[in-house]
Parts: structure tokens; C-alpha cells; sequence
């Protein structure tokens, strides 16, 4: 069952008092470098204007920080990933109440499974799709320039991992066959998880050629990143079986906790 209503509250509840934390540290930050006997270069190059800086901080509350046209602040330049999250959430809740029109639900009552696996098969439907889209990219890079500008802004910006959470989660709690399975074979799973982790970075590292970056970022957008996507949802499936590390309690597990 889904309720798009507890679901984006709960998400933006999770995600704003940190929001909020962060943007006061931000903010502080901006003043030092303003009002502090700082090289112009530095108050160019790591502060903005405040009425810049609140349009920032707006946006970076309401998930559409990507979308601006105005110069990014240098504490704030990493935020760019929570728009891509706040826009799923949104996408997400709005695809949820309009198939759950479509199966004949009411918006108030939570969406019934089958509703789930429709979502599943869009997400299915959209990974696929910028998928193809990499891959061409890895044979003719410039063609990125005229593909539709929503397969451009879901890859420019990595939408097109995000539905491979929406298929694990169906799959996950859907699927006893393989759940059983995993069961089973704790120590496969266990020597299977090291090399889950060191698959993605010996294929990013090994395409990150310094004498040929171009050709090099090319492979890594192309066919480097949907691997690694894929591999990694393997890896978060194991993981939320508790099958990754079986040895709790162990002075090994202790270390990787701590770790």
C-alpha cells in the first residue's frame, strides 16, 4: 500500500530541519567571507549577494536549486543533488495520484498494490529508455544536443538512477522466490558483496583516463554509470536483507561499523 500524502510529507519533514541547519551554517559562512578582510578574488569566487543567496536558499528548500540561472554560492554548490531528489518525490506523488485515478481509487484512501507495479513498469520504462540514450552517447557524444529535452535533463543531471530504487523497493516486496533464495546462501552472498563494491570503482577509475578525457568521460556517462547503477541496486538489495555481513557481534563487524 502507498499513501501519496504521508509519503511526500514524511520526505520533506526528513529533509528540511537539515536543510535548514545547513543553510544557517551557509549563510554564516557567506558573512565571513563578505565582511572579513578577504582578496576580492575570494569574496567573487566563494560569496554572493544576499537577495541571491535567499533565492538560493528558497530554492534549495523547494527543490528546484538546479533550475536556477544565477550564480551558484560556493558553500551551497553541492545541493544540486537534493533538487534531483525533491523533483522524484514530486514526479512520484503526482504519477501515484494519477494512476491511482486510472485503477478507479480515491485520492483520500491509500493507492492499492497493483498500483506499485504500474509504477514499477514506468520506472522500468524510464531507466531502459535514458539507458539507450547513454549508450548511444558513448558512440556519438555530440548527439546529446538534440535528444528531447527531458531525456537530456533526466541525464544531465542523473534522474534516470533514481527508478532503480522504484523497481527494488516492488521487487523486494514482492518477489519470496529470490527472497528465499538469499536466505539460503549466506556465504555466497557474503563473498558476493566485496565485489559488488569493487567492480564500480575499478570501471570509474579505469575510464577516468587523464591523457584522453573527453573520450574518457564519454565511456563513463555511456555505459560506466548504468553499470555501476545496477550493480549498486544489487548491493542495496543484499544489504536490506542483512545478508552483505553476516558475522555480527564479530570484532570484524564491530570495525566495519565503527568504520
Amino acid at each position: 500500500y502507498y499513501n501519496p500524502y504521508r509519503f511526500i510529507i514524511k520526505r520533506l519533514f526528513r529533509l528540511w530541519p537539515a536543510l535548514i541547519c545547513f543553510l544557517v551554517l551557509s549563510a554564516l559562512a557567506n558573512s565571513l567571507i563578505l565582511f572579513t578582510n578577504i582578496s576580492d578574488w575570494g569574496k567573487q569566487n566563494l560569496a554572493i549577494a544576499w537577495p541571491d543567496f535567499i533565492k538560493q536558499g528558497l530554492a534549495v528548500l523547494f527543490g528546484y536549486f538546479i533550475n536556477l540561472s544565477t550564480k551558484t554560492s560556493y558553500s551551497n554548490g553541492a545541493m544540486w543533488s537534493l533538487s534531483v531528489e525533491d523533483q522524484f518525490y514530486y514526479s512520484l506523488t503526482l504519477l501515484c495520484f494519477v494512476v491511482s485515478i486510472l485503477y478507479g481509487g480515491l485520492l483520500s484512501r491509500k493507492v492499492k498494490l497493483n498500483v506499485g507495479s504500474t509504477i514499477s513498469y514506468c520506472a522500468f520504462i524510464m531507466y531502459t529508455t535514458c539507458a539507450l540514450f547513454r549508450i548511444n552517447l558513448l558512440f556519438n557524444p555530440s548527439d546529446i544536443n538534440n535528444y528531447f529535452f527531458v531525456i537530456k535533463y533526466l541525464i544531465t543531471w542523473q534522474f534516470d538512477f533514481i527508478p532503480l530504487g522504484v523497481m527494488l523497493f516492488y521487487f523486494s516486496n514482492s518477489n519470496n522466490k529470490c527472497n528465499k533464495i538469499l536466505s539460503n546462501h549466506d556465504n555466497s552472498i557474503m563473498f558476493l558483496t566485496p565485489i559488488l563494491i569493487l567492480i564500480p570503482l575499478i570501471m570509474a577509475s579505469l575510464s577516468n583516463n587523464l591523457f584522453v578525457p573527453i573520450q574518457s568521460r564519454n565511456i563513463l556517462v555511456g555505459i560506466v554509470f548504468p553499470i555501476i547503477g545496477i550493480l549498486f541496486m544489487l548491493l542495496v538489495y543484499i544489504c536490506s536483507y542483512n545478508k552483505a555481513f553476516p558475522f555480527k557481534g564479530s570484532l570484524i563487524y564491530r570495525f566495519f561499523t565503527y568504520l
